[in-house]
């Protein structure tokens, strides 16, 4: 596997697509380790597919914009600040939904809420300020499993944290760490 991927990156191909590697290359540029950044990789995927512009699917019936269109909106003014912020719409590569971590992304963000380099400029951020023992952990660890485990029950937190949620975001964490340099 290791050589395949070896020459894959020579010849510049990837089964990544470039969101990925750029997140990737981020989260092991601002020093998480390898297992650190695959565990949140793993999450990062399961939430949005590693997709910076995403918004939750269960409100798009309700709000009827594709995410670009989203996006687009909010960077205008189109739609407020304040409906952003508090509109309970997961958003952005951590399907950012409560409403103090997405006023910190709209400030951070501001203008370019879609951007992916703004997005995990801001994640790391929050990381340091907000989640300093999770931090720790991706920045010290060599254990997938936990760094999958700890980002989705005390960083990500969704409705279901249950065991199969936990198996399913362990994988995709494997997935990253076997398969990225």
């Amino acid at each position: 596997m290791k050589y395949i991927l070896l020459i894959a990156l020579i010849l510049g191909i990837s089964s990544y697509n470039g969101n990925e590697q750029f997140v990737w290359n981020y989260l092991r540029n601002s020093g998480l380790t390898k297992a650190g950044a695959a565990g949140m990789m793993g999450n990062l995927y399961a939430e949005s597919g590693i997709n910076s512009v995403i918004y939750q699917n269960s409100y798009k019936g309700r709000i009827g914009w594709t995410d670009q269109q989203y996006v687009d909106y909010v960077n205008s003014g189109a739609y407020s600040e304040y409906s952003f912020v508090h509109d309970a719409v997961g958003f952005g590569l951590a399907q950012w939904t409560y409403y103090t971590r997405k006023q910190a992304l709209f400030n951070t963000c501001r203008g370019r809420i879609g951007d992916l380099g703004c997005q995990c400029q801001y994640l790391i951020w929050e990381l340091q300020v907000y989640f300093p023992r999770i931090n720790s952990l991706l920045r010290s660890s060599s254990d997938v499993r936990t760094c999958a485990v700890r980002v989705l029950t005390e960083f990500e937190r969704p409705a279901d944290m249950g065991p199969g949620v936990q198996n399913t975001r362990t994988n995709y964490a494997y997935n990253y760490y076997n398969g990225l340099p």
